[in-house]
């Protein structure tokens, strides 16, 4: 690995440090950033993510709960959960605009079918216009 390599894997490992995501509450909806992966980015591509994941993490304060990632089939899935859901929406895509995240990212809200919400699937809601969404 050489210094440059080492050097953004360093920055990824501290840019973490102190970010923090309020605690997931039983009525959350599930929200889903989602980018489609151009190329495989190896270790690169983990990287990049983390720092992603930060950003989010640490925007989210009271306003959601950052829960993890999905790697696979082409994409790269943010999962986080909300009560308040337009707000959270338009937090990811604040982000987005102001070069915080990728472009062409989807995102998808969960809409449950049952009151236990162990079954839902999802309905996209950014960007406008775009009409599917799964995971």
């Amino acid at each position: 690995m050489n210094i440059r390599a080492l050097s953004l894997v360093l920055f990824a490992l501290l840019a973490g440090c102190g970010a923090s995501s309020r605690p997931a509450r039983p009525d959350d909806t599930q929200v889903v950033a989602q980018w489609r992966l151009k190329s495989d980015g190896g270790w690169f591509w983990s990287i990049r993510e983390f720092v992603w994941e930060n950003r989010i993490d640490s925007a989210c304060g009271a306003l959601c709960n950052f829960d993890g990632n999905e790697i696979g089939q082409g994409k790269v899935n943010l999962f986080l959960y909300t009560e308040d859901v337009p707000g959270t929406v338009k937090m990811l895509v604040n982000l987005e605009s102001a070069g915080k995240l990728p472009a062409g990212m989807q995102v998808g809200v969960a809409r449950y079918k049952d009151k236990a919400r162990k079954d839902w699937d999802y309905i996209s809601v950014y960007p406008k216009g775009s009409h599917h969404f799964d995971l």
